[in-house]
């Protein structure tokens, strides 16, 4: 199964720390899934996060049915992800994304036996092909949303996948 993904996060590079804030999961059926963080990790942010991403998370206007505990959200990306044999997570510019979420497993060794130990990046396949951000689908929402900007992966990787020189 593919799954594109994107996490939100505050860094605080004084102390080389990741904290996440929210993230979001798209199976290539549709499905989706966002999970928010403990509030308190907005606390000391950069400018950039302050500005641009806490007043996208749903919490901040009011909706707190998000929320979870690190172990609720791992429990749910479980679920979610279920006992797929062969699982595939796409990212753009997914470094970081890719540390954050495996974060919410403890070490890398802790991941579920069914999830790879590397994302697929979007970006990289996309530079490497050549393929000019025009033939991309638009991304409606440029917010900083970890949900919309996962959807938006979903759209690049079907793109791409339609593009019968590309293997991913």
């Amino acid at each position: 199964m593919i799954y594109t993904l994107d996490t939100e996060f505050n860094c605080q590079s004084s102390k080389w720390a990741l904290y996440p804030l929210s993230v979001g999961l798209v199976k290539e059926t549709g499905e989706e899934l966002y999970i928010e963080f403990n509030q308190a990790f907005v606390l000391n942010c950069d400018s950039f996060v302050s500005e641009n991403v806490v007043p996208n998370l749903k919490w901040f206007n009011g909706d707190t049915s998000f929320i979870m505990s690190n172990k609720a959200a791992k429990e749910a990306i479980i679920d979610f992800v279920g006992h797929d044999e062969e699982t595939h997570f796409y990212t753009w510019y997914g470094s970081y994304d890719w540390v954050m979420f495996c974060g919410i497993f403890g070490n890398m060794v802790d991941l579920p036996k069914n999830f790879p130990m590397y994302t697929r990046d979007l970006k990289y396949i996309v530079d490497l092909h050549k393929i000019p951000s025009t033939k991309l689908p638009k991304q409606v929402n440029d917010n900083h949303n970890a949900l919309e900007d996962a959807r938006w992966n979903m759209e690049v990787y079907k793109y791409i996948s339609t593009q019968t020189f590309l293997p991913i």
